[in-house]
């Protein structure tokens, strides 16, 4: 087949429309129209024509003359476009399009690949668009219905996936069809090989003697390689299924560590608890109304006691009234002792003196009577007792002494 009918459909992310630009709200009114009136005006409407569809292939217009074909999902499209278009998958929907083929019971390489399996998906059930996995077997369902066979090469990192319908297998990982892909015997280089399909269109489905045909060293080669990726896949996934084992077992180990320890602590919690429980219970049923009882009697008491308090409160209010009365009675009987007393001393003086002055007189009247006795017996004459001189002593701790003037006898 040419290189140039070989067409690509591509995506289109967005799709932009440019329309003119209103003038700015500043501007004025006069330049406003001139720049409307610049513009050039839109073709009339055309009620009565109808648009002709695009083919999605080529994206030319449709017409009934170019010979159209419509496939089960009801999407037209060039019948030289969708003779270019490889595989069977619709080019918009890409909704399969299984092809009758003829299968020799004999033959055990003319079953396709996965036809044992039963054809619905393992996780919604559905029957269409299913693809199954190369390392496995697992059976899921395309992107454009429920992506279950994505979601297992994200679980599992199966990255070869074989399409039930067309045996085009698709590698995840690159994001590619492999299905076309061997190496080159000589070079090891990667290179596309030609399907059936195609080689069928350009032949007319007979395969003449200038066409390449396929030696079977090369188709070994192709098994050979498709038993090493399949190895290495496995290998791959052993590895990785025993290193998700052995987090696992390490997991599983931590939680029966981790299950033991909470065990243990919530046996010793649960003995602790009992305990608690025994203790609450010997309070509730001891303790507590041994304590009620001591502390009503201490209220009882309590209340004699404020009862005493007040009434020795209302005593001693009593007893400072009587104590002021007689205070005051002492400080009024002091009073009185101390006039009582200054008026002893004053009396005591007074005798005190009468005693000095009756003393003295005594002492004068008895020298008065011994002088005369003397006189009488001739033992002092007159001219003695003219020139003598009569003293009285004065007494020890007295307040003043008192001294008696000179006194001549008579005859």
């Amino acid at each position: 087949m040419r290189e140039e009918g070989i067409c690509h459909v591509t995506f289109i992310r967005s799709i932009t429309i440019e329309t003119p630009s209103e003038p700015k709200a500043s501007s004025s009114k006069g330049s406003t129209v001139g720049h409307l009136s610049s513009l050039k005006p839109f073709p009339p409407p055309t009620p009565d024509l109808v648009e002709l569809p695009t083919c999605t292939v080529c994206l030319e217009r449709m017409d009934d003359t170019s010979g159209l074909i419509t496939i089960p999902c009801q999407h037209v499209f060039h019948c030289t476009c969708l003779q270019s278009w490889t595989g069977s998958g619709c080019p918009v929907c890409r909704a399969t399009n299984p092809a009758p083929q003829s299968v020799d019971p004999s033959d055990p390489y003319s079953h396709p690949f996965g036809h044992g399996i039963s054809n619905i998906c393992v996780t919604c059930d559905t029957t269409d668009d299913l693809w199954i996995c190369l390392i496995c077997g697992n059976v899921g369902c395309g992107r454009y219905k429920g992506g279950h066979a994505k979601e297992h090469w994200k679980e599992t990192a199966h990255c070869f996936s074989l399409e039930l319908e067309t045996q085009h297998v698709w590698d995840y990982a690159g994001d590619m069809w492999v299905h076309r892909l061997i190496r080159e015997k000589g070079e090891g280089k990667v290179v596309e090989f030609p399907s059936t399909d195609m080689a069928a269109r350009d032949g007319g489905g007979q395969v003449g003697p200038d066409m390449d045909v396929v030696p079977r060293a090369k188709l070994d080669n192709i098994g050979m390689e498709y038993t090493n990726l399949l190895s290495s896949q496995l290998e791959s996934q052993r590895v990785y299924f025993e290193e998700i084992i052995s987090k696992a077992v390490d997991k599983a180990a931590k939680a029966s560590a981790a299950a033991e320890v909470a065990s243990s602590q919530a046996a010793e919690a649960l003995s602790r608890l009992q305990l608690v429980e025994e203790e609450h219970n010997a309070l509730k049923s001891e303790v507590i109304p041994k304590l009620e009882r001591d502390l009503e009697r201490e209220r009882k008491r309590g209340d004699r006691s404020t009862e005493v308090a007040r009434k020795l409160g209302q005593s001693l209010q009593e007893e400072k009234k009587i104590n002021e009365g007689l205070l005051a009675k002492v400080q009024h009987v002091n009073k009185e002792m101390e006039a009582y007393k200054a008026q002893n001393e004053e009396l005591s003086r007074e005798v005190a003196e009468q005693k000095d002055m009756n003393h003295d007189l005594t002492l004068f009247i008895s020298g008065q009577e011994k002088l005369r006795e003397m006189e009488h017996e001739g033992k002092v004459t007159q001219e003695e007792l003219e020139e003598g001189e009569a003293s009285v002593p004065e007494k020890k701790g007295r307040d003043k002494g008192r001294s008696r003037g000179k006194g001549k006898g008579k005859q």
